[in-house]
């Protein structure tokens, strides 16, 4: 229900981070995140805690925390 352009915008213009759209078909319906460079498991967390936060700003309810707690299950998965 959110357009993944606005997000990408309002993390930029509000947090200073930055996060990539999509092209294509795709355009508006995904964001990504450390897509470019080298990138630290804090830049995720810290885009994460972002994320959650450009939602709230957006409108959208979110269940604190619940990005970080995805991330460290996906990391004790890949260990």
């Amino acid at each position: 229900g959110v357009d993944g352009t606005a997000i990408v915008s309002h993390m930029y213009q509000k947090y200073r981070t930055v996060i990539a759209g999509s092209r294509s078909k795709l355009k508006g319906k995904v964001i990504r995140i450390g897509t470019m460079g080298g990138i630290s498991e804090e830049d995720i967390r810290t885009d994460l805690s972002y994320l959650e936060r450009t939602l709230e700003d957006l409108g959208r309810s979110v269940e604190s925390g619940a990005g970080q707690a995805a991330f460290d299950a996906a990391l004790q998965t890949a260990a």
